[in-house]
């Protein structure tokens, strides 16, 4: 991906998803890595080569998280089990994302921060 940010390579991403492979180095985040989509793979050269400064990752099929927690509540999602949820509403979740070989340093949000993901791995 050189040339291009780490945000713009996930978006370039085709529909099925794919690999976003980070280079060596300390890369500088303005702004939290955002992954909207289902099969993504997001990995470093290792957590001791590959940092990403001031900004975490965030997970979610929407791209306001918060605004999707509070429309949930709103609309009685707490009152039905996660499960149960998951499987009337596969659409709702980002599923099978891979964050491997990297090291957040000085994350701006709370480091890696799922909102309805299925089959994350970090």
């Amino acid at each position: 991906m050189p040339g291009q940010s780490i945000q713009e390579a996930i978006y370039t991403l085709p529909l099925e998803g794919g690999v976003v492979e980070i280079g060596e180095g300390t890369h500088n985040l303005s702004a939290s890595v955002r992954i909207l989509s289902n099969n993504i793979t997001l990995t470093g050269q290792g957590i001791n080569k590959t940092f990403l400064e001031g900004g975490g990752i965030y997970i979610s099929k929407y791209d306001d998280g918060a605004a999707q927690v509070a429309y949930n509540y709103a609309n009685s999602v707490k009152e039905i089990t996660f499960h149960n949820y998951s499987n009337s509403n596969p659409g709702d979740f980002v599923k099978d994302v891979t964050v491997s070989s990297l090291t957040l340093h000085n994350p701006v949000t709370d480091g890696i921060n799922i909102v309805q993901g299925w089959n994350i791995k970090y």
